[in-house]
């Protein structure tokens, strides 16, 4: 997608090493700088001094396990943002009135359904990470945590009854640069005015 666009610069956030190492691989053939970031999206947030245009959070928000933290992250994402930029949600969510006990029973449901190719250790494995790591909001909770924030739209702009595709958009930005330097890159990663490795 990022061959497709313009990119000034661009900043990846993951808990996982084996998806940055795969990232900075796909990364280094552009003509672009970016740094890489490992760790939590909230925890490298609050680190990071730069403004940004579009925020990008995919399956992020649903492993925070307190409305609180969800806050925090989106606040920590309006304070790095343009005053013109956009914040991207993908992730799953409640329908409305929704436990989240009923929402994890209609997940596995799901995927059994869906995931054939795994085996059963496999589905028991990912079941349990679900199970202990799922924390979704439905999309009105969603929508006034943003508002508390200082978010003035939130529009669903896609939804296949478990997955939801969700931009925010402030009229005004809580961005400011900060006297300090980012977090050391995890891996890879080109600086600004650098050139693409051969």
């Amino acid at each position: 997608m990022l061959k497709r666009l313009e990119v000034e610069r661009y900043c990846g956030v993951d808990d996982s090493a084996k998806a940055l190492a795969k990232a900075d691989k796909n990364l280094a053939s552009l003509e672009i700088p970016y740094r890489l970031y490992t760790g939590d999206l909230l925890g490298v947030l609050q680190r990071l001094p730069e403004h940004y245009d579009v925020i990008v959070a995919s399956y992020s928000f649903h492993h925070m396990d307190t409305r609180e933290t969800k806050e925090r992250a989106l606040r920590e994402c309006l304070r790095v943002l343009s005053p013109t930029g956009i914040v991207v949600v993908i992730d799953v969510f409640l329908r409305e009135r929704e436990s989240r006990e009923a929402y994890l029973h209609r997940w596995e449901s799901n995927a059994r359904a869906a995931f054939t190719a795994l085996n059963d250790e496999e589905m028991t494995t990912l079941i349990d990470h679900v199970w202990g790591c799922d924390f979704p909001e439905s999309l009105s909770t969603f929508e006034g945590i943003a508002a508390r924030v200082g978010y003035d739209r939130v529009v669903s702009l896609a939804d296949d009854g478990l997955n939801r595709l969700v931009a925010l958009e402030a009229s005004i930005s809580g961005a400011e640069l900060r006297g300090f330097e980012p977090p050391a890159p995890a891996s890879g990663g080109r600086s600004p005015g650098s050139k693409a490795r051969p």
